[in-house]
C-alpha cells in the first residue's frame, strides 16, 4: 500500500484523527480504497470492517491489512446468537408457517404479522411498537375497527416473536434477521475487541445495523454514496445523513476513475435534479453516452431488482433463442424453486424437490389464492412466469 497514489481528496480522510469520520463519495471515487488506506495508516489499531454481504466480506479480506477483521453484521451476530438456532433456521418467514402457528386462514392477517415482524427486526427499537405495523403507517388517524385490528395483529406478532426466539419451539423458525435483531437488542460493546469500526455503503444499511455502529464508543468511520441507495425496499436508511452524523468530520470524494467526462456530465445533470450541489468529476477513460443502442450490439446487460425479474427476462430471451450468461452462475438464482412450482401447478408432485412446498400448500390453487389475497409480489411474479413461459422453464440457460 505504500506505493499507492492517493488523491488530494483521499489523503485528509486517511490521515484524520477524528473520533467520528464521514466520507461522502460518488461512484468510482475510491470509497473502499480510502478505507484500506485509513486502516494501513493506522496499522496499530485493530479494526472491524462491517460489510453488507458475504461476497463483499470475502473480497475485502484480500484487500485490507492484517489489523482489520472483515465481517458482515450477520456474521457477528451468528457467533453470539445465530449458532444457538441452527436446528430451526430459515431464510425468511413463510405465510403458511405464521398461519399455522396462529391457527388462521386469514392470509391478510398472516401477511400483516410477517411484515410487522420484519419491520421490527430491521428497526433500532428494542421492543415491538405500533410504528412497526406497516399497513397503517401512512394513516394519520385510525378508525376504531382499524385500531382493534392493529392491536390484534401486534399482539399476535409479539406471540410469534416469542416463539421465534424460543430455542425449544420449532413452530416458528429463526431467520437471519431475527438473530441479528437479538444481537442488536443486547447492545454489544465492541471496544474489548476493536479500536475502530469501518462501515462501508453507509447509505444502504438498515436501522438495526446503523444502531449497532452508533452505540459504539470506539472510532467510527462511515463511507458511502447517498445517490446509490438500493435497498430502501428492504428497510434500508441513509446513515450518511442521519442525526447521528451531525458531529462527524466530513470529507468528500468527487474524482471518479471509473468513467470519463461524458458520463460524468450526464450524471451531474441527473444528480442536479436531486439537489446535488457538488459536481462529479470523470477522470477515467473516455466514454460514450448514446440515446439508443444499435440493434446489432453483440452483448447487452440486463439488471433487475428481483431474482424473479431476472428469471422472467431470461425465459423471454430463451424463447427468442438468445444465448446468455448469468452473473454469479445460474444456480444462485433459485431457479429450482420456480421449477418446483411449475411441477406443482401441473400436479407432478413427484418431480418437486423442495418438499416443503407440498406441506405448505394443499395444492397450486391454494398457492394462487394466498398470492392474490396477500398481493405478495414474488408469488404473483412466479405465477405470471409459469403462465407465460410454460414451455421454456426447463431450458432458460
Amino acid at each position: 500500500m505504500p506505493s499507492m497514489q492517493w488523491t488530494e481528496e483521499q489523503l485528509p480522510a486517511i490521515h484524520s484523527f477524528a473520533k467520528k469520520l464521514l466520507v461522502q463519495a460518488f461512484a468510482g471515487t475510491g470509497k473502499t480504497t480510502t478505507l484500506v488506506g485509513y486502516a494501513t495508516h493506522n496499522s496499530s489499531v485493530k479494526m472491524l470492517y462491517l460489510c453488507y454481504n458475504k461476497a463483499v466480506e470475502i473480497a475485502a479480506k484480500n484487500r485490507f491489512p492484517r489489523n482489520v477483521t472483515c465481517k458482515t453484521a450477520h456474521g457477528l451476530a451468528y457467533a453470539v446468537y445465530g449458532s444457538q438456532y441452527k436446528h430451526k433456521q430459515a431464510g425468511n418467514l413463510r405465510l403458511t408457517d405464521i398461519a399455522r402457528t396462529i391457527n388462521t386462514q386469514d392470509w391478510e392477517l398472516a401477511k400483516d404479522i410477517v411484515s410487522t415482524l420484519n419491520a421490527f427486526m430491521a428497526s433500532k427499537d428494542l421492543e415491538l411498537l405500533e410504528d412497526h405495523f406497516v399497513r397503517f403507517q401512512s394513516n394519520r388517524t385510525l378508525t376504531s375497527v382499524q385500531q382493534q385490528y392493529m392491536s390484534k395483529a401486534l399482539n399476535l406478532t409479539r406471540d410469534v416473536w416469542e416463539k421465534m426466539v424460543d430455542i425449544n419451539d420449532r413452530s416458528v423458525p429463526m431467520t437471519h434477521d431475527g438473530y441479528l435483531k437479538l444481537y442488536q437488542m443486547s447492545q454489544p460493546d465492541l471496544s474489548q475487541r476493536f479500536g475502530a469500526i469501518l462501515l462501508d455503503e453507509g447509505q444502504d444499511v438498515n436501522p438495526v445495523i446503523a444502531n449497532l455502529v452508533q452505540i459504539q464508543t470506539i472510532t467510527q468511520v462511515t463511507v458511502g454514496d447517498r445517490h446509490q441507495q438500493l435497498y430502501r425496499f428492504r428497510g434500508a436508511v441513509d446513515a450518511l445523513n442521519s442525526p447521528a452524523m451531525k458531529d462527524a468530520e466530513k470529507h468528500f470524494l468527487t474524482q471518479s476513475f471509473r468513467f470519463g467526462p461524458a458520463v460524468a456530465y450526464v450524471a451531474n445533470v441527473i444528480l442536479s435534479f436531486k439537489g446535488e450541489k457538488i459536481p462529479l468529476q470523470g477522470l477515467g477513460q473516455p466514454t460514450l453516452v448514446k440515446r439508443v443502442l444499435p440493434d446489432d450490439l453483440p452483448h447487452r446487460t440486463y439488471l433487475h431488482r428481483t431474482v424473479s425479474g431476472v428469471i422472467e427476462n431470461a425465459l423471454r430471451l430463451a424463447n427468442q433463442n438468445h444465448r446468455m450468461q448469468w452473473i454469479g452462475g445460474i444456480d444462485s438464482y433459485s431457479l429450482r424453486d420456480l421449477e418446483d412450482l411449475f411441477y406443482f401447478s401441473r400436479h407432478m408432485n413427484h418431480q418437486v424437490q423442495q418438499r416443503k412446498l407440498l406441506t405448505d400448500y394443499a395444492d397450486y390453487d391454494q398457492y394462487v389464492v394466498i398470492a392474490k389475497a396477500t398481493q405478495d409480489p414474488e408469488m404473483l411474479r412466479s405465477i405470471k412466469i409459469i403462465e407465460n413461459y410454460p414451455d421454456e422453464l426447463n431450458r432458460p440457460g
